[in-house]
């Protein structure tokens, strides 16, 4: 049997904004809150109207909220870094 259900087009966008946020250092917090905010509409939508992708929506989140704590990560070590280096 095979499944006629149509896959939700956010579910798909959510995980490749998700997967961005990890991989792009400049841009990933920002793509990471976005991820996560299409993952939730896209839960929403999927629910709601019996699509596929729940799976897409749920791995677009995990990745988008690995790709904030990700950058913040770097912020903070580069914070660190910054002001624990001696001067002069």
């Amino acid at each position: 049997m095979t499944d006629k259900r149509k896959t939700n087009i956010l579910a798909v966008t959510s995980l490749i904004v998700g997967i961005l946020s990890i991989l792009l250092t400049a841009m990933g917090i920002v793509l990471g809150i976005v991820g996560i905010v299409l993952s939730v509409i896209a839960n929403k939508q999927i629910k709601k109207a019996n699509e596929n992708g729940e799976r897409l929506a749920k791995t677009g989140m995990f990745c988008s909220i690995a790709g904030v704590c990700l950058q913040l990560l770097f912020i903070v070590v580069g914070i660190v870094t910054v002001f624990s280096t001696p001067v002069g």
